[in-house]
């Protein structure tokens, strides 16, 4: 349900992959959002969105539904993805939602100087203009 629902709108398809199920009685689908992703809560929970989960969910068979959306912990283990979920049966079929899976981070990969130094960074004529035009500084940043 969550991928053809990224078909029609891939903006919302964005958020949806970060939500997972939490119930489904039958009259209504809600969706969790982990905290860490709370923020999210007031871009899905629309009208649109529900109208369109809605209509996916009447193109299964399960007219009448209501959307939720509601801030809850992930399931642990959740990495279900359209093509390793678990095939179903039953009135929940085909309404499967999907969870990133957390991938390694990558080391933050140093930027190509071009030979340059900070001093020539700096006294670059095109740097100089830029921050002449926004009236900003560079500032040097370590973390």
């Amino acid at each position: 349900m969550v991928e053809a629902a990224g078909r029609a709108t891939p903006f919302t398809a964005s958020y949806l992959k970060e939500t997972h199920p939490v119930a489904f009685d039958g009259r209504t689908f809600t969706f969790g959002l982990a905290p860490e992703f709370a923020d999210h809560l007031n871009l899905l929970d629309v009208p649109k969105t529900h109208t369109l989960l809605q209509t996916k969910l009447r193109e299964l068979g399960h007219a009448q539904t209501q959307v939720k959306f509601i801030q809850a912990e992930r399931p642990e283990g959740w990495t279900a993805t359209p093509a390793a979920a678990p095939a179903k049966s039953g009135p929940a079929a085909g309404l499967s939602a999907t969870a990133p899976t957390q991938a390694a981070p990558k080391p933050a990969a140093k930027p190509a100087t071009n030979g340059l130094t900070k001093e020539d960074f700096k006294n670059d004529p095109l740097i100089k203009a830029a921050l002449e035009i926004f009236k900003d500084r560079i500032v040097d940043v370590r973390g």
